[in-house]
């Protein structure tokens, strides 16, 4: 295709019916100010495009609002619905102007279809039509889906060789393409271009980058980046809560407690998505103590924090010090003060109306048959372990229940015996 037959691939991919509008000129969208100085005639359009010099005419005048395209809006309406078929059906009786071709590679970006939006850009380049910001922005979107990095990069030079600028919302693309490659040090990079370019960073921008150092647990890269930010703009909920994120990644509970501290200081009241991911770290950590989770609820309160049923859930596995992806198969094992402590704060979520999650309903009727059980009984626990080459193991022992009590295999008896006995 980029050798001289992109015809040919097209007529192969795709049939003749896209071919058929491959080689016609491209026509301007009625008022499109992209497109300058030429006047344009064509069947069923009569608009003269003339060159505009911002928002007012040359009598300073504002200009009257245009009812959007019927075709642009049904290409929308096909790529909303992901119907990448009934979108170019559409395409092909239209103008074909920036609008169309901005409006077909939106639903290319939806569809997912990345080969045909960047033919669809070549024809579009080709024809002499004008671009804009607008008409880059999905096809960055699918390079970052599809690992394509350096193509999107070539493309915002080949913007910028045609005299236009990238501005903020075109970065925050870029950045988003890159956190879905999982590319930090080239969202990381694109983010300085933006800075270096003068242009306002967008919320989201700001968001991404903060996303994917939390997912890593990078604390103090983190924090670096939201001092920095903080000298531009008022961090607010949003910066809180990836940090609360970035703490329970690297289970820091002391810097979790302070930036819950943090937080108040600045005016910011914590919402219930930050007293969730505070006690997830003190569970991750295990210091998921009783008289943590009572301050923890107390703190709440005065803050007016409702729980919810999500919250529910982290609170009751919490309670038990639990992972919540392996609480049903560790139940059995937990000391009985422990079984007890969680089958308390169940009776007060049952108290408190909320609907359950699938998880607790699950853990609610495994406690109960639990504690049913004699308390005498041992009982086998299995658990992953770490044997030093950086591969899971599993390690068999026995846990008394109503003591707390941990034995591993009796001296003088092979574990598999033992585990038999079991």
């Amino acid at each position: 295709a980029r050798k001289g037959g992109s015809m040919n691939v097209l007529r192969l991919r795709w049939g003749p019916r896209l071919c058929s509008f491959a080689r016609q000129p491209c026509v301007p969208a009625p008022g499109c100010r992209s497109w300058s100085a030429q006047a344009v005639s064509s069947p069923g359009n009569t608009t003269v495009a003339a060159k505009t010099q911002g928002p007012r005419g040359s009598q300073g005048q504002a200009r009257p609002l245009r009812a959007p395209k019927p075709e642009v809006a049904r290409i929308k309406e096909a790529a909303h619905a992901k119907d990448w078929d009934g979108a170019l059906e559409v395409f092909e009786r239209s103008e074909r102007s920036l609008l169309e071709y901005n409006a077909i590679l939106h639903a290319a970006d939806k569809c997912n279809r990345f080969a045909e939006a960047m033919e669809l850009y070549e024809i579009m380049s080709q024809a002499g039509c004008p671009q804009n910001q607008a008409t880059l922005a999905p096809l960055i979107n699918l390079c970052g889906r599809h690992r394509k990095l350096e193509d999107a990069k070539h493309l915002i030079a080949a913007m910028r060789a045609k005299g236009i600028p990238p501005n903020a919302w075109l970065f925050e693309c870029l950045i988003k393409a890159h956190s879905v490659a999982r590319d930090l040090p080239g969202a990381l990079g694109s983010w300085r271009e933006l800075k270096a370019e003068g242009l306002q960073p967008t919320p989201d921008s700001c968001y991404e980058i903060l996303r994917m150092l939390a997912g890593k647990g990078d604390l103090v890269s983190l924090e670096a980046f939201l001092e920095e930010e903080a000298q531009r703009i008022k961090l607010n909920i949003f910066h809180y809560q990836f940090l609360l994120r970035a703490c329970v990644k690297a289970t820091n509970v002391d810097r979790a407690l302070r930036a819950m501290s943090e937080m108040r200081a600045a005016g910011v009241s914590p919402d219930l998505y930050s007293y969730t991911m505070l006690l997830t770290v003190l569970r991750k950590a295990d210091q998921a103590s009783q008289e943590q989770i009572e301050s923890l609820l107390s703190h709440m309160k005065a803050d007016g924090v409702r729980k919810d049923a999500f919250f529910s859930e982290v609170l009751l596995t919490s309670s038990l010090g639990l992972d919540p992806l392996g609480a049903l198969q560790r139940v059995e094992g937990l000391p009985r003060p422990v079984l007890q402590r969680g089958a308390r704060f169940l009776e007060e979520i049952e108290a408190s109306g909320l609907e359950f999650t699938a998880l607790t309903q699950r853990l609610a009727v495994r406690l109960r048959e639990v504690l049913a059980r004699p308390a005498e009984d041992w009982v086998k626990v299995v658990q992953p372990r770490d044997d030093g080459r950086g591969q899971a193991s599993e390690a068999a022992y026995f846990w008394d229940r109503a003591t707390g009590r941990t034995q591993w295999e009796p001296p003088g008896v092979p574990v598999n015996e033992t585990v038999v006995a079991a």
